[in-house]
């Protein structure tokens, strides 16, 4: 130190450098809790919509009195199609004589993460019903 005059290094900004690298992070973190959590609800939400479809369909049963019930197809795929509808659900729906599948989709937005780059995410969820002869 000569003459009054001081030397710095070449750390200057560094903190500066710091502190937008901890913003950052705080800011990904909080995206992926605050949007995970949205694509959480969205598959559990997926779930339900395609076992109460299901349902819906597997209640039209043909054959009770036999004591061999089996889904009426035309009317289960019906009334499962209209519960999706209903609920603005998108899916697809399938029957046999002893089973109604339902496969739905939902696109969940991601406002958080899109600044990140990721803008939506498809979650889907797969539910069968079968109808039971017995109490």
């Amino acid at each position: 130190m000569e003459g009054g005059v001081t030397h710095r290094g070449t750390e200057e900004g560094s903190v500066s450098a710091l502190v937008v690298a901890l913003a950052m992070g705080f800011v990904a973190c909080t995206a992926l809790a605050v949007d995970g959590g949205r694509v959480v609800a969205a598959a559990v939400a997926a779930g339900d919509h395609a076992e109460n479809a299901a349902r819906a369909g597997v209640q039209h049963l043909e054959s009770l009195r036999s004591g061999s019930p089996s889904v009426d197809r035309p009317a289960a795929l019906s009334a499962a199609r209209a519960y999706l509808s209903g609920h603005g659900i998108d899916g697809e729906v399938t029957a046999s004589e002893r089973r109604v599948t339902v496969r739905t989709t939902i696109v969940v937005r991601l406002p958080l993460l899109a600044l990140l780059g990721v803008e939506e995410r498809r979650v889907a969820a797969e539910r069968s019903a079968e109808p039971v002869s017995e109490p």
